[in-house]
């Protein structure tokens, strides 16, 4: 192998090392908006259930209270 064969050998596998190591960088930043995203997922899931748990039931602790607060004890 000639001098000039293995510095275009040298020099094509730095590239390719340089390529993958941005590869493996901008995987571990997608990763990162993929899980980012997912657990938004997760909170707008929960939070959409809870919604709509409170509109299948509309009466809820607060209007409980109330009612009660305004009711008469049973001596009177």
């Amino acid at each position: 192998m000639t001098e000039a064969q293995f510095e275009f050998i040298e020099e094509r596998l730095m590239r390719l090392e340089s390529q993958l190591a941005f590869q493996e960088d901008t995987i571990r930043q997608l990763n990162q908006v993929i899980y980012s995203q997912q657990q938004e997922i997760f909170q707008l899931q929960r939070q959409f259930k809870q919604k709509k748990e409170e509109e299948q039931n509309p009466i809820d602790a607060r209007m409980i209270q109330d009612l009660l607060r305004h009711e008469k004890p049973p001596h009177y």
